[in-house]
């Protein structure tokens, strides 16, 4: 029973942010008709298609393993697979219940740190791995845009203004990480602000100590980022992945417009609105965009469903891409904790 308490002060901001996601999807079911017509279509729903986005999530969280060991073996040939998948599902738990995303690279460094590398290694991958997926985000949805522009400027209100601000905020990204990852005086300034905080809210008790230890995993973050470049067919098979984990992400309302019944509407019109709805609902702070992601949802793919089975679609989608991935996130996440407290991985040293 001791231990109950101290496992709540760990985890309560993923508690917190899994409870406000379940009450959310609570008022969904019971303020639309979205369980009503659920159970009306589900006698004749293709359940074969709702399988295949099932199939499309194992994808991209296995790619998310995949990408990461491609970049984890230029500096450790003995990290295996499995703890890259591993290490990629903790990242999508904790993205998944934090605002903005934020908690899941931090915690992918930390991760990766107990199961045997330095910490300045884990983070110039996790950086590295981060600024892959925003290129490749952004190249994606700019493709997206100039092949379907006229179609979504003649169907949706404003289009040409959402897309132009989602695409700058993923430009301004992707330069705060170059900028970041680039120059030492910068990341110096940034991790020295950071100490200083931390140490305002007690959260470092001796600042000149930590200080000396980030210094020494900087030299070793900012020499690792240096040699990267240089391994082109690793960042090259990166590239390629992640544009594949995205398109297996982006298919899944496909697959649930199919399960449907419905065959009208196009896959890469249906993939590029989905790559709209990722771009527009990542502005939203709440844990997984709630709120903002079923709106930008509705916006978009209400284009394809037929009138009373877009509420459906949404629940369905959300559970596929949001709350699987927290109950999936959340086994290897605890499973990562479990090896912890038995010992596996060196010690997290203390500030």
């Amino acid at each position: 029973m001791r231990t109950e308490p101290g496992f709540f002060r760990k985890n309560w901001l993923a508690i917190v942010s899994i409870g406000i996601a379940f009450v959310m999807m609570m008022v969904f079911f019971f303020t639309t008709d979205s369980l009503t017509t659920l159970g009306e279509l589900s006698g004749n729903m293709r359940l074969g298609w709702l399988g295949v986005g099932v199939g499309c999530m194992l994808v991209f969280w296995l790619l998310e393993g995949v990408v990461i060991h491609l970049l984890v073996r230029r500096v450790d040939r003995h990290y295996s697979l499995a703890t890259s998948v591993q290490t990629g599902m903790v990242g999508q738990f904790y993205s998944a219940v934090t605002p903005f995303s934020t908690g899941g690279q931090p915690m992918q460094v930390l991760q990766m740190h107990q199961s045997g590398l330095a910490v300045g290694d884990a983070t110039s991958i996790i950086t590295l791995k981060s600024l892959i997926f925003q290129v490749v985000l952004v190249v994606y949805a700019m493709v997206c845009v100039i092949a379907k522009m006229d179609y979504f400027q003649n169907s949706v209100s404003n289009f040409s203004f959402v897309a132009a601000v989602g695409l700058a905020v993923q430009v301004l990204v992707i330069a705060v990480i170059v900028v970041l990852a680039s120059s030492r005086v910068n990341t110096d300034r940034a991790v020295r602000g950071m100490l200083r905080f931390l140490t305002r809210i007690h959260l470092v008790k001796n600042p000149e100590g930590a200080a000396e230890k980030v210094q020494e995993q900087l030299d070793v973050f900012h020499r690792s980022l240096r040699v990267a470049p240089r391994d082109t067919l690793p960042l090259a098979l990166a590239l390629l992945l992640t544009a594949v984990q995205l398109t297996a992400f982006f298919a899944v309302p496909y697959c649930i417009y199919r399960a449907f019944g419905f065959s009208e509407a196009s896959f890469f019109t249906m993939t590029a609105a989905m790559a709209f709805v990722y771009v527009v609902s990542m502005f939203v702070p709440l844990p997984g965009a709630s709120g903002g992601a079923e709106g930008s949802f509705l916006l978009f793919f209400g284009l394809f469903f037929q009138a009373g089975t877009i509420t459906s679609a949404i629940l369905l989608w959300r559970i596929l891409t949001y709350y699987l991935n927290i109950g999936v996130g959340c086994l290897f996440t605890f499973r990562a904790k479990r090896r912890e407290k038995l010992g596996a991985g060196p010690d997290v040293p203390q500030a």
